[in-house]
């Protein structure tokens, strides 16, 4: 072998990459160049770079922790509330938590939301308590395992109980090993991108997709798990957001839930949302910026200015990471590129409003939950979906006690009953509009003294049509991160979950390119 040879074409290479200018200049500042990361996205290049997170919801709080977490020290939030928590928002009110946005967590938040609690609140989980469910007569109500069965006995055509109950079971075991055989074992919200294959198979609505594979019988199930929660009509919305949000881990919850069993992963927490993320700001000491209401953001290869003020105040980040609904924001960006308009002006979004409501002798369910079906399944405009009493649900206060109004629904003794109310629609609403509705609910319901203390409006689910989804339009989101000198967060680019956006980060975060020192 003629050593001297190989070490000559050695030399040649040191050389040739050392006359390399991104290698000389990496040398300059007294570092090793970067690694070359295959499916890697680009990020914030050095842990002193600037930081801006634009929104102190749960995406940008998680985000800043995440960050932190990893060595970046310049980080800053930027509010334009002069609260954070976003979709979070707990009011303390007649000795319990009022949670008006964020409130349920299921077997998915184990290993996101629930780790966080306990690191940062200690807080109680509470079991929820089933719902009550309302047809067309407001004041009547049946449990809502006797309502799946009725449903389950009109599905499978037979009077006999345990024969739909049976059938029922074996749905939703069809339904779990589907969807491990169609996307396999995967972490966190996002599965990898599917065969084209399977995009077909789970191309349309996720009511299609259920008639496709004989599972529409599963209908009352995914009417509480998925709509109910403000994820759309399930004739109307992508089968893959069903897929996603109702994995095998909540139907495998659910399902235990209708056999009986306390523990399913079903929970409320006894503090409420929205101290989570006031705890980790406050632990981690995180900078957050309020009432700042960004204007425009210019983008350059160095970095990005931040603008307030019509343009008289601007400040520069080397890294944004913008989390609010992105077809509201894109056109504040100088310049908005081509695939960020394309995208992000595909997104609709319906409203659901909550109300906080004091009222007097409303006709009282078995359980603090009530879901008014009739009122989903007619699609009426903003009408009433559910309303929730949060005093006796985290109480566990059920059965005649609860309903003939011998337990409690404050801690102050009176006979009030404070719920939150939950309305639907695809309009932007009024205030005034929503208010005369809930009114109008309760008094069906007998309700009087009726007084509604709050009434919020979201903006909800920001969702891409079926086949935008089937194109695979969120694994093209993810591809565009980085690209122009900032990320996309939130749920936007995701669901509208706190599990789904924290998970979200933590793709972003694990994809990263490593920075450097």
């Amino acid at each position: 072998m003629n050593w001297k040879l190989l070490l000559g074409i050695f030399a040649c290479i040191l050389i040739l990459a050392s006359a390399s200018p991104h290698y000389r200049r990496a040398r300059h500042r007294g570092r090793q160049p970067p690694r070359r990361c295959a499916g890697c996205i680009r990020g914030p290049r050095r842990l002193s770079d600037s930081i801006a997170i634009v929104g102190a919801g749960p995406a940008g709080v998680h985000m800043a922790y995440l960050l932190k977490k990893k060595g970046f020290t310049d980080i800053t939030l930027l509010e334009k509330n002069s609260r954070s928590g976003g979709k979070s928002l707990t009011i303390n009110y007649r000795g319990a938590p009022q949670d008006m946005g964020t409130v349920y967590l299921s077997p998915d938040y184990e290993e996101n939301i629930i780790k966080l609690m306990k690191k940062y609140t200690g807080d109680n989980l509470a079991h929820l308590p089933p719902a009550s469910i309302r047809l067309g007569d407001l004041k009547l109500s049946i449990p809502y395992k006797q309502y799946v069965i009725v449903e389950s006995m009109r599905n499978f055509n037979t009077t006999n109980t345990t024969i739909a109950g049976m059938k029922l079971v074996h749905a939703m075991k069809s339904y779990i090993g589907l969807h491990a055989r169609l996307f396999g074992n995967y972490t966190g919200e996002l599965m990898p991108r599917p065969s084209r294959s399977v995009m077909h198979r789970i191309r349309g609505t996720f009511m299609d997709f259920l008639k496709r594979e004989n599972l529409a019988s599963l209908q009352p199930i995914f009417l509480a798990s998925h709509t109910m929660q403000g994820y759309g009509h399930l004739d109307e919305i992508s089968a893959l957001y069903g897929l996603m949000w109702n994995t095998p881990k909540l139907m495998v919850g659910l399902l235990k839930r209708l056999q009986g069993a306390t523990n399913t992963g079903l929970y409320m927490l006894k503090h409420g949302f929205q101290p989570l993320w006031e705890a980790i700001i406050d632990q981690e000491n995180l900078r957050v910026h309020y009432d700042v209401d960004i204007r425009l953001l210019y983008r350059n290869r160095r970095g990005s200015w931040l603008c307030t003020r019509d343009e008289r105040e601007c400040h520069f980040f080397r890294f944004v990471i913008w989390t609010p609904e992105l077809k509201l924001s894109f056109r504040k960006f100088r310049p908005a590129r081509s695939d960020e308009r394309d995208i992000f002006s595909r997104t609709q979004v319906h409203y659901y409003s909550t109300s906080l409501v004091d009222s007097l002798n409303v006709k009282r369910g078995l359980t603090a939950i009530d879901y008014m079906f009739g009122n989903v399944l007619s699609k009426r405009e903003h009408s009433v979906w559910a309303q929730r009493d949060s005093y006796a649900a985290l109480r566990g206060y059920a059965g005649p006690a609860y309903q003939n109004g011998t337990y409690p629904s404050g801690n102050d003794r009176k006979k009030t009953r404070t719920v939150v109310g939950y309305q639907y629609g695809k309009r932007k609403p009024r205030v005034g509009q929503l208010r005369r509705i809930m009114k109008a609910t309760l008094s069906e319901m007998h309700g009087t003294s009726i007084r509604i203390r709050k009434v919020e409006p979201w903006r909800y689910f920001p969702r891409f049509s079926p086949a935008d989804m089937n194109a695979g339009i969120l694994w093209d989101i993810l591809e565009m991160q980085g690209r122009h000198g900032m990320w996309y967060a939130g749920s936007s680019v995701i669901f509208e979950s706190v599990k789904s956006v924290v998970e979200y980060n933590e793709l972003l975060v694990r994809k990263m390119r490593p920075p450097c020192g």
